[in-house]
Formats: structure tokens, sequence, C-alpha cells
């Protein structure tokens, strides 16, 4: 008997961390953008926050990471007695190491702002702030008199969500709006020992790359890379295609803002991407980007720069207050992005 309940147990933990369909695997692909075929909101399976969601499938390519409805990509992605932490969140150690709680034995979790989670024969030890984000997002209320819109499961209604607000995947008459989890804020962590703090990465939804920053050492949340690597293969799209800083694009005189050459080569110009489609950006804002790119600071003094690629590049971030510029530089705002100048 004994046996037959390690076995079980043993399964159970595996579930947490189990292996998804390679198909899963595959990351978020809109389709290519000069299509004939009608667009669709469809579902994918995103890795980290172990969920299906929504986007706004342009009818044409993309991968094998694409279902018409939600439940057909939750049934395909994940075991049925598959669960974790929510939005995906690594589960809490225990003063023991040890992140499994409940069960048979009815451990606890002793850790702070952590809850046992559980699932199907045990449970793991979960953040109680990740916990409480979710929750939010799930309130089917956007606001006073506003509700949601709802997709019925089996029955049972739950919001609509998708990874950000770029997967389009809202139908007319909506707005959408970023909820708490699935793009945490950044967040430069408390203050522990000066020993721990370190140059971490974080994704900016707002300029759609990763950007650095001062970690403090303890605390944060997801949304904290130790690589600029690490970082874009986990939130980047492969297909993603913006303007410069993310400023909006400008639409032909056609109305549509795809691009072979764009109307006025003096305002615009054709940003070609990955997979060879373009959409025309704002000359001004590639100007402005350009500068804040330059290796040389106003005053004539050189800006840090990192080698990537092979190039020397102007290591920039979002705000001096995020305190990335390493000891010698000063930190200076530019046009869009923040850099360093030597003192």
């Amino acid at each position: 008997m004994m046996k037959f309940i390690l076995l079980i147990v043993l399964f159970c933990i595996v579930g947490v961390s189990a292996q998804f369909r390679p198909e899963c695997e595959h990351p978020l692909h809109y389709g290519v953008q000069q299509c004939t075929n009608t667009s669709s909101v469809r579902y994918h399976f995103d890795k980290d926050a172990k969920k299906c969601l929504a986007f706004k499938y342009s009818g044409c390519g993309g991968n094998a990471n694409n279902f018409a409805g939600y439940q057909e990509c939750q049934s395909f992605c994940l075991p049925m007695d598959y669960f974790t932490c929510p939005g995906g969140t690594a589960p809490v150690a225990n003063k023991n190491g040890k992140t499994h709680c409940g069960g048979m034995e009815q451990l606890a979790c002793d850790g702070p702002n952590t809850f046992c989670l559980n699932g199907p024969f045990t449970g793991i030890c979960c953040d109680t702030k990740a916990r409480d984000k979710i929750n939010d997002d799930y309130e089917k209320e956007c606001g006073p008199g506003k509700l949601k819109h709802q997709i019925d499961i089996g029955g049972i209604t739950i919001p609509m969500f998708g990874k950000n607000c770029d997967s389009a995947f809202c139908p007319a008459n909506t707005k959408c709006h970023q909820g708490n989890y699935f793009a945490w804020p950044m967040d430069l962590g408390n203050s522990c020992s000066a020993s721990n703090s370190s140059i971490r990465f974080f994704y900016d939804v707002e300029f759609k790359r990763c950007l650095p920053f001062l970690y403090n050492g303890c605390g944060g949340n997801e949304n904290n890379f130790p690589e600029m690597r690490l970082c874009r293969q986990r939130c980047t799209p492969l297909d993603q295609l913006v303007c410069p800083a993310n400023t909006p694009s400008m639409p032909n005189k056609s109305g549509s803002t795809n691009c072979g050459a764009c109307d006025d080569p003096t305002k615009s110009f054709c940003h070609k991407g990955p997979n060879g489609a373009g959409i025309c950006c704002s000359s001004d804002a590639q100007k402005k980007v350009n500068e804040d790119r330059e290796l040389t600071c106003s005053n004539g003094k050189k800006k840090y720069a990192v080698v990537r690629g092979g190039k020397e590049r102007v290591y920039i971030g979002k705000s001096c207050d995020h305190k990335f510029c390493p000891d010698g530089y000063d930190c200076q705002k530019g046009n869009y992005y923040a850099f360093c100048c030597a003192k």
C-alpha cells in the first residue's frame, strides 16, 4: 500500500513540472500579415502562464500552436491532472527547501505570503500576491457598470484573456485592458543586501522590448531575467513587428499600414519585419531613436556601450530611476530611452 501511495505522489509532482507537447511549445505566431483570408480569434498555449490565451490570427501561415477554441487548446496542451501556481508562477519553497504541501501528511506552507494550492493528490506552496493579482483579473467587472467580455467553458463563464493587447483578440465594441499578471510591471525588488543587487532585464510593454534595471536582490516578480537573451526568448514573439520605440504606424492613402513602399518618403519609411512584411513608420521617430543610440553624449563624452552581434551598441534603459548605469557613468534621459554618459 505504501509503495502505491509513493507512486501516486511521485506522478503528481512530475505533473507539476511536466513537459508539454511539442506543438504547445511553439511561440505565439499571429500568421503572415499579407493575407487575403479572413482573420479570426484563435487560442495559443502560453508556456509561461501555463494557460491558453486568445489572439487574432491573420488566417495565413503561423505554427501548430493555434487552436479554434479555448477548451480544445487546454485539453490538448495540459494533462488532466496538471496544476500549477496562479499565472504559472514558480512554487515557493518552505524552510526545508521543499515546495509541496497538503496531501495525506497535511503539510503546511511556512514561507511568508504563501498558501497551499491543492492538486489531485498533493499540493504546492504558491505566492499569495500572484493569486490576488489573478483573482483581480478574473473579476467580471472592469469598473462601475462595465463588464469584461466572457467566454463559456462547459457552462461556466470566465473572462476572455490574451497575453497582451497586441494580440488584438477583443471583439468589436470592446476595448482591451492590460490586467495584472500577463504583463508584470518592472519591479526593483526589496533592498536586502548590497551584495545581492545586480543588473537584470525586464520586458517593457510600452516599448515592446527588454530593458535593464538594477534589481535589489529580494522580492520582485516574474518579469525579471538574468540576461537580455532570456528575456527576449520568453517575451518577444519571433514575428514581432513594431515601429521605432513602438510609435504608431502611419497608414498610406489606402488606409493600410502594410508596405512595400510608403506614400511620403520624407515623413515615413517602410520598416521590414522578420517574415518580409513591412509597416510604414515615422521617419521622425526613427531619427529620435538614432539620436538616443549615437555613441557620443551631447557633452562629447562617450556613452556606455556593449558588443552585441559583433557591433558596439549603446546600452539603453527606460528610465534613470532604474539605476542601470555602471560605476563611472551618469544616466541621462534621451528622446525615448535613457542612456549612460561617462563622467
